[in-house]
């Protein structure tokens, strides 16, 4: 009877080789046993690997979700250095508390939000003078009004009594809360682009109109040990306007901005926890009287929530979510 020898590779995690002699009416029996341990092996490296994926692949979910009576107070840290017609420079440390309270919300989920500034304190240097505490502002107490959904598309932005102009401490393009996050669901470390045109009534009046493109990436989770929050970055690059007509002359301000910061948002309530920001402004201004001057406004930004008082109607809602989450359990029982 004939006799082969057969030199047979097997790859698994592990390589080696088998070398077996064979008569003719076993080689069919082997072979067939060989393939079917290389396809099980096969099988089960594709296995890991879809567990390996799957364990990458986390879908991280960005939304705002307010309810009537909700009020959030945030602490908003800056540090500005403006420059105007390449002057001795003005730098600012400011010091402000916002006030975001939610108005109604719509049964489209379009929420009514009210923002104030209830209290600022700043000191400021001129070149190489002595600082100067300031604590009053033409905008301290100042109601502006936006209409968002929960995407943080803009569709209204109005103050409470748009013929007294006045403009926020940081200026009419300083780093504001409510960003538009267009997509509510990205996966870990995926971007996308959000392009806007925004009016910013919550920096000033007449009001600041920005056109803005915005680079977005998910990052992963945190625990900021107060919220859990889903995190995104961003840049942006965006040009801005603002005309101010006063009895007297006629101020149009122009800025071409470059920024880029971190957003916190509470992945159980859905509000801003926390966003950084630091933006660079090149400033135009011109008047009947004067060139155009150029400038530079440079701010750096943290806010941070710093109490949230939550309405009735959301302690309801949650309350409502844990029972339901306790009569599944007592079923499973």
């Amino acid at each position: 009877m004939t006799k082969i020898l057969i030199i047979i590779s097997i790859y698994t995690s592990k390589k080696f080789i088998i070398s077996i002699l064979l008569e003719d009416v076993m080689i069919s029996a082997i072979l067939l046993l060989l393939f079917s341990i290389f396809s099980v092996n096969i099988f089960s490296q594709e296995i890991d690997s879809e567990k390996e994926l799957e364990k990458k692949l986390i879908l991280n979910e960005y939304q705002y979700k307010f309810f009537k009576g909700d009020t959030l107070t945030y602490r908003v840290s800056s540090r500005d250095s403006i420059v105007i017609e390449f002057g001795k420079p003005l730098t600012k440390d400011r010091l402000e508390i916002i006030e975001i309270t939610c108005d109604s919300v719509t049964k489209t989920n379009k929420f009514y939000l009210s923002l104030r500034l209830v209290s600022y304190i700043a000191d400021e240097t001129f070149s190489d003078s002595e600082k100067i505490r300031r604590t009053t502002s033409p905008w301290l107490n100042r109601v502006s009004k936006i209409i968002i959904d929960s995407a943080g598309n803009r569709f209204s932005s109005t103050v409470n009594d748009s013929s007294i102009f006045a403009m926020s401490p940081g200026g009419a393009f300083q780093p504001y809360l409510i960003l538009t996050i267009k997509d509510n669901y990205k996966l870990d470390h995926q971007s996308w682009i959000v392009s806007t045109i925004d009016t910013l009534a919550e920096n000033g009046t007449p009001y600041p109109i920005l056109k803005q493109s915005s680079l977005l990436r998910a990052d992963s989770p945190t625990d900021t040990l107060t919220y859990s929050c889903n995190v995104f970055n961003y840049i942006r690059t965006a040009t801005g306007k603002v005309l101010t007509i006063t009895n007297d002359t006629n101020v149009l301000v122009e800025s071409i901005l470059n920024l880029g910061g971190t957003y916190y948002l509470s992945n159980k309530y859905w509000i801003p926890v926390t966003m950084t920001s630091t933006s660079e402004q090149r400033l135009t201004i011109t008047t009947p009287e004067k060139d155009a001057m150029p400038g530079l406004h440079f701010i750096s930004t943290v806010w941070e929530l710093d109490r949230f008082i939550q309405s009735p109607q959301r302690i309801k809602f949650y309350e409502n979510i844990e029972n339901r989450k306790l009569k599944k359990n007592n079923k499973q029982k």
